[in-house]
């Protein structure tokens, strides 16, 4: 008996230990800022983020898989919009409204540039319209000043965790089974404006970029002894009034 349990505890001491179980850390945590809600307690519209606004949440969709994929969901009636680069003249600013629409089994994606509305940028995804845009930007430019890239989610604000986490609350979210519910927390959560989704910070990538390529076109995109920085900031401003004035009639 003596020879069995020595040889027993000889077999449980040669097994390796089972790994402990990670804990979660602050990094798996996803923050939400606070935003004004009416005596109801639904947001505001237009709900203003860094770079962007959004006017509408619209309607989740639950008996068509393709309105909705693990990271995140298409609800039909969506609309935001931001100021970017115009298709048009990229050194001037426009403001684009994205849009959200039902294609039948899907969804449909719509980026429209208030100085173009005739030449839509559509898709089935958002990234798709959205490289739309980007290579039009660069063809205006003449140059690839932005390299195409799959954000176009960003450019929408659907995954902005304020807005992700007012969508996967609205009704019939939780009749979504492929969504990948996300927690979120408290205190505001602060995202970068990059080149791809700002027309400031593009202005300036564009600006930087002809000076490294074609140093002797002193002026051209300079902020400093351009006129035309100037003018984009004179345009910058009354889009935003423009685009204020616009929120506040649709709300009235």
């Amino acid at each position: 008996m003596q020879l069995m349990i020595v040889s027993l505890q000889e077999g449980l001491a040669d097994e390796a230990p089972r790994p402990k179980r990670r804990k979660p850390t602050g990094a798996d945590k996803r923050l939400v800022a606070p935003i004004p809600l009416d005596s109801c307690g639904r947001p505001l519209f237009p709900i203003v983020l860094p770079g962007c606004k959004v006017h509408s949440l619209g309607e989740i969709v639950t008996d068509r898989a393709g309105f909705h994929c693990q990271e995140s969901l298409y609800p039909v009636g969506y609309c935001s919009s931001r100021i970017y680069a115009s298709v048009l003249n990229a050194n001037h600013a426009c403001i684009y409204t994205c849009t959200i629409l039902d294609a039948g089994t899907g969804p449909r994606f719509e980026i429209v540039a208030e100085d173009a509305p005739e030449r839509p940028f559509v898709g089935s995804s958002p990234d798709e319209c959205y490289v739309a845009l980007l290579r039009a930007v660069n063809r205006t430019c003449g140059a690839e000043v932005i390299v195409p890239a799959a954000r176009g989610a960003d450019f929408f604000a659907l995954p902005h965790p304020t807005i992700q986490n007012l969508v996967q609350s609205c009704p019939g979210a939780r009749k979504c089974p492929n969504y990948r519910w996300v927690r979120f927390e408290s205190p505001a959560c602060l995202q970068v404006c990059t080149s791809s989704r700002s027309h400031w910070t593009l202005y300036r990538h564009i600006e930087s970029r002809w000076n490294s390529v074609f140093m002797g076109w002193k002026g051209f995109f300079n902020p400093v002894h351009g006129h035309d920085h100037q003018h984009m900031l004179s345009s910058w401003s009354q889009l935003q009034e423009l685009h204020l004035v616009k929120a506040q009639s649709k709300n009235s």
